[in-house]
């Protein structure tokens, strides 16, 4: 097995290794996520998907409290790195989802969901805009906008009097 300059090996380790981030504070998060993240994208590409599963696994065992500021600081860092190349950063995000693509459903709905309340949270509307631009899948967890059903029924006066499950009334 290949080992990285880290002394990165494998999925496990890598796993390890980006959980082991979630204990430090959150300012002091986001440059080693970048590294973690650079390191592990210069990998060829099966030992890559090998190293992000390792990653999503670990981050996703993570109890609730952690797993929210993790996933603010991660997106963070993917923000970073859509600044410095958009192009490495649509990779990691392709490379991101296909790990996903083989996950359990709890851990896919877990995942919208953090990420959801994340984004409209502790991001700006202009950090998640630059999200849109290089992760597709975030468009399934973060709508752009309510769509323009919901916004009728919100902006609807009740047309009746009678409860709505009275339909044939």
């Amino acid at each position: 097995m290949t080992t990285t300059s880290s002394g990165m090996a494998g999925g496990a380790q890598a796993g390890t290794t980006w959980a082991g981030l979630a204990s430090r504070p959150e300012a002091e998060r986001v440059g080693p996520m970048c590294d973690l993240l650079r390191e592990v994208m210069s990998l060829p590409e099966d030992q890559r998907a090998t190293a992000l599963d390792g990653m999503v696994r670990a981050e996703y065992a993570l109890d609730d409290a952690t797993l929210h500021s993790f996933t603010a600081s991660r997106l963070r860092a993917w923000l970073r790195l859509a600044g410095d190349d958009m192009e490495s950063a649509r990779t990691l995000s392709r490379a991101w989802d296909q790990v996903f693509d083989g996950m359990p459903a709890e851990t896919a709905m877990r995942r919208a969901t953090v990420v959801q309340t994340v984004a409209r949270s502790e991001l700006s509307s202009e950090e998640v805009a630059v999200l849109f631009e290089f992760i597709p899948s975030i468009v399934r967890q973060i709508p752009r906008a309510p769509s323009s059903l919901s916004q009728r029924i919100a902006e609807a006066p009740p047309e009746r009097d009678t409860p709505w499950w009275k339909f044939w009334g």
